[in-house]
């Protein structure tokens, strides 16, 4: 029976301590009950001693460190994934040296993804969870038990070592899908070539046609595709799991088996989809990975193509095909760049080559031939050229389309192509005339034109707040991050989903850098108008817009946030009161001096730290909600004195941290 006990509470995932804690309260309170008969005050004792011990162990089931046995299958820098009993785990490990294949033991505990995100930022746990992985295991102790003896990482690192930066950076990004946020990377990215290149696999197309063009001047044709294929083998080993890498040497291996073997017995389309139907029947979740989905429709968009395309010449036919592919990348446009470049395929026809040289060449090198000037060489070309041509940005900002705009794309443009490759002009023609009626209404800023928001900007731990009157536009504080450029990927990438191509005014409360440091960054890299920071420029006026400034003291100080602004409008029939830092001393001030300031919503101070947001202030104003800019952070905002103080007026509470960008939205006829 004990023995039988301790199982139980081992299989329940115990550790020894909890099982013996289960164990002992389960013996005491047996003994005890045997005394029942003594008097029920001993029986109560009994029973609740029983309750407390399986609670107790039950409590900390959770805290347990549990040990989990599985392979590493994929190893970045900064973290690895783990397999383990059939589960995907992510396990953070700073300098990661773990590499694909190490077998571990780990001991630790695993809590569901909880990364901290701010708009428009990479949304790392949906990235996850797309690769099937739900859970993050924090390990307090790692065991290897086999270590992979080929140091894939060690070996991609070392080669990488032989380039000069910005070549390394470049082969990085596209032979190993791995952007650093170097400065050419960024100038590539401009241009809206680097993601396509990568998740396309171009380039190891046209590796795989060069080596079976020189392999048949030895071999049959059939044995150089074959050998071909074969010298990509150690690559996907090195990249594992990169999926754009395995779809192709897999997909070569179907063809070539289907052609040479099976005499064509599948046809083309009727392959590609049983070798996809294979890949997801393996890993269902592959059919969120934009790998899997260009990978196995472009080819079938290609058929319809190359049969529309066949009847031209050689240049106007790769015009043409260029044409339709660009036609076919715009919705992965929208999702990576949320604007699409208008000179992008003019850049792309010129840049393309390029690419392509220096990423066969660097194939070549890193399968052994050390040809590392000549890489070196094409990094530069490619450098050199992207510089000038970066600067020219002719883009249309939207939105990424949604899930069922992008099926509806995708079904009328695969019509339109299979019509018209058919010859079937009564209907093809309206399709045409549907595909481009969609793209005008998806970018035109119809929706900017005929309403009024504010948006209270999730920047992390900072303030930022867009006021929009139509196409006017007033930007109060930017944020700001020592981590990352919240004008870069925060600001920027949320005007353009708006569709907002310039800011005419930023106002900055004080000069705190998580109000104020990302406006170099937003200066150099947008279109804004005046910036406003002094007392003297209030009360403000722009369009319908009056905005007041309440803190009347902010000479006679030197503290930073007694010298913040305090900004209050009336716009789309509410008013607006934003804080900035400002601290009690200063809700004193104002309460002094205004006999009552209209206020439905209150951007919180001070981001809810108790230096901010009295309860006298709070119930001079008497707001509606209450709205706290803050993100992940020590500091301890917001504090629980605040948000109590908020709970009992009845306020309430929005936060940035658990919404997101707030949106407050009204049309201008209403």
């Amino acid at each position: 029976m004990v023995i039988l006990l301790l199982f139980i509470a081992f299989w329940l995932g115990l550790s020894w301590k909890y099982s013996f804690i289960l164990f002992a309260t389960l013996i005491i309170a047996l003994l005890l009950f045997i005394f029942y008969r003594h008097g029920k005050k001993i029986f109560v004792i009994a029973v609740l001693l029983s309750l407390f011990g399986i609670g107790y162990s039950f409590v900390n089931i959770d805290r347990n460190k549990e040990q989990y046995e599985g392979f590493v299958y994929e190893a970045k820098d900064n973290y690895f994934l783990f397999l383990t009993g059939g589960e995907r785990l992510y396990c953070y490990a700073k300098d990661n040296q773990y590499n694909i294949g190490d077998y571990l033991t780990i001991t630790g505990y695993k809590r569901e993804l909880n990364f901290t995100q701010i708009e428009s930022s990479f949304d790392f746990a949906q990235f996850l969870n797309r690769k099937g992985v739900k859970y993050q295991i924090f390990a307090t102790k790692t065991t290897v038990k086999f270590n992979n003896p080929l140091k894939l990482k060690l070996y991609r690192e070392w080669f990488l070592n032989h380039f000069d930066k910005n070549t390394k950076s470049l082969i990085n990004a596209v032979l190993f899908s791995s952007q650093d946020g170097s400065e050419v990377v960024k100038k590539i990215g401009d241009i809206h070539l680097l993601k396509l290149i990568s998740a396309s696999g171009i380039y190891l197309h046209a590796f795989q046609s060069f080596l079976e063009f020189l392999l048949c001047f030895k071999v049959k044709e059939k044995w150089a595709k074959l050998i071909s294929l074969f010298v990509l083998l150690p690559y996907a080993f090195f990249t594992f799991p990169r999926f754009t890498v395995i779809r192709i040497i897999v997909m070569g291996f179907a063809r070539w088996i289907n052609h040479f073997k099976g005499n064509n017995f599948f046809s083309n389309h009727s392959l590609i989809g049983l070798v996809g139907f294979m890949f997801l029947f393996i890993d269902p979740y592959l059919a969120y990975q934009d790998s899997f989905i260009l990978g196995f429709t472009i080819p079938i968009f290609m058929s319809f193509i190359n049969k529309i395309t066949g009847l031209f010449k050689k240049y106007p036919r790769k015009i043409l095909e260029t044409t339709c592919l660009l036609i076919f990348f715009i919705p992965f446009e929208l999702k990576y760049y949320h604007s699409l470049s208008l000179l992008s395929p003019v850049i792309q026809i010129i840049l393309t080559p390029l690419f392509l040289l220096l990423g066969v060449t660097s194939f070549i090198s890193f399968c052994g031939l050390p040809i590392y000037p000549v890489v070196n060489f094409f990094g530069l070309l490619v450098t050199f050229s992207s510089t000038p041509i970066s600067f020219l940005r002719w883009e249309l900002f939207s939105s990424p389309m949604s899930e069922w705009l992008v099926t509806l794309y995708y079904f009328i443009y695969g019509l339109f192509l299979y019509y018209l490759s058919n010859g079937f002009r009564i209907i093809y023609r309206p399709l045409g005339i549907a595909l481009m009626c969609l793209l005008i209404t998806n970018f035109l800023p119809f929706e900017n034109m005929i309403s009024n928001q504010v948006f209270f900007i999730n920047v992390g731990q900072g303030d930022a707040c867009l006021i929009r009157e139509q196409n006017h536009t007033i930007l109060i504080d930017t944020g700001g991050s020592i981590y990352q450029d919240i004008a870069e990927e925060c600001l920027i990438p949320f005007f353009k989903k708006k569709k907002i191509y310039d800011i005419d005014y930023v106002i900055t409360t004080h000069d705190d850098y998580d109000h104020s440091g990302a406006l170099a960054s937003l200066k150099e890299n947008f279109k804004i108008g005046k910036h406003i920071n002094s007392p003297e420029d209030f009360p403000f006026k722009y369009g319908s817009i009056v905005i007041e400034n309440y803190n009347q003291h902010i000479k006679e100080s030197s503290d930073e946030n007694e010298q913040s602004l305090v900004l209050g409008f009336h716009f789309i029939n509410r008013d607006f009161l934003i804080m900035g830092d400002a601290p009690i001393s200063i809700e004193k001030n104002i309460m002094s001096e205004y006999s009552h300031i209209p206020c439905d919503i209150l951007k919180i101070g001070h981001h809810g730290s108790d230096t901010s947001t009295s309860h006298s202030f709070i119930e001079y104003l008497d707001p509606e909600v209450g709205i706290i800019s803050v993100g992940r952070n020590y500091y301890g905002h917001p504090s629980s004195k605040v948000l109590q103080i908020l709970n009992k007026a009845g306020v309430e509470i929005r936060r940035t941290d658990w919404e997101g960008t707030i949106n407050y939205f009204n049309y201008i006829f209403m």
